[in-house]
């Protein structure tokens, strides 16, 4: 598979055919890449898309309309090669349609596309899910940006923040690490001006989770308090992770059209929490924008 790379005056950015994942994104002024290297220590992936499930499914399986399906966490775009439908020096199309293994997993006909285009120190990436099946058709979708923390070399994680913009506090749902589902343990964190410090046991017990808080713009930053990374898209739940321990160097961002099972969930695909539903025929379009 071949990483697509885009570049402007300000930025190069590197795109995996595998996943349509970015894996660079480099500040041309500075040489500094602001994306997780992929480090199979602490992670081995960078900036998978999820689809079409976000987290885990109660017991690893789901059922729709009576048929049980396995389904792996986060779906199983992040592991599939896109098609390079169309590209230039700034802006790539990646498309990913269903195929006799996708079927087996899931029972929908569906057709992604995703744009990834720069301007200035900015890169966005557009989603297009067109629903092919037939019927209606049932659907999560969501990114999942790893950002290299801290930036700076003289610093350590623990001396950086994540602002989560305009917010005085969040409240975030509590994960059962067992089973990697959602329970009822929620967790309120009162925040300074937006910022919250990333203590070294801050994600002892997995991701941050936020729902329905009108979050819609999230950054990093140093021990400066100067954002450095900026995500912003309009979704419904926002993740923030990284690997437990004090000496994780990355933080993700992840919104999310969709969320993980809770631990009293049925199983059925039709009952399953932030689901998005498309119409026989329908389109469903969205973006996110990653700003240095």
């Amino acid at each position: 598979m071949a990483v697509i790379k885009l570049e402007n005056d300000e930025i190069s950015v590197g795109i995996d055919e595998l996943g349509a994942q970015m894996v660079s994104l480099v500040d041309k002024k500075t040489g500094k890449d602001y994306m997780w290297g992929r480090d199979t220590k602490f992670w081995g992936k960078c900036s998978p898309v999820l689809f079409p499930f976000i987290g885990r499914c109660i017991n690893k399986k789901y059922s729709y309309k009576g048929v049980t399906y396995d389904m792996p966490i986060h779906g199983f775009a992040s592991n599939s090669v896109f098609e390079v439908r169309e590209q230039t020096k700034d802006s790539v199309t990646f498309n990913l349609k269903d195929s006799s293994e996708t079927l087996k997993v899931y029972p929908f006909k569906f057709n992604l596309d995703i744009t990834f285009a720069i301007n200035g120190r900015t890169i966005r990436a557009d989603f297009t899910v067109k629903n092919e099946t037939g019927e209606e058709m049932l659907f999560m979708l969501g990114v999942h940006p790893g950002f290299v923390c801290p930036l700076n070399e003289n610093e350590k994680r623990r001396d950086c923040f994540v602002i989560f913009h305009d917010k005085d506090e969040i409240v975030s749902r509590g994960v059962d690490l067992e089973q990697g589902l959602v329970n009822e343990k929620n967790t309120v964190f009162e925040l300074k001006d937006g910022y919250l410090p990333i203590s070294d046991n801050l994600f002892d017990g997995d991701a941050l989770i936020m729902e329905n808080q009108d979050i819609s713009k999230v950054s990093i930053a140093g021990a400066d308090k100067k954002p450095y990374v900026t995500v912003t898209m309009e979704a419904p739940v926002y993740g923030v992770w990284s690997a437990p321990g004090p000496d994780t160097p990355f933080v993700c961002i992840e919104p999310w059209i969709g969320r993980c099972d809770s631990l009293d969930a049925d199983g059925v695909l039709e009952n399953r929490e932030f689901v998005n539903r498309l119409e026989k025929d329908g389109e469903f379009k969205t973006f996110y924008t990653i700003e240095i």
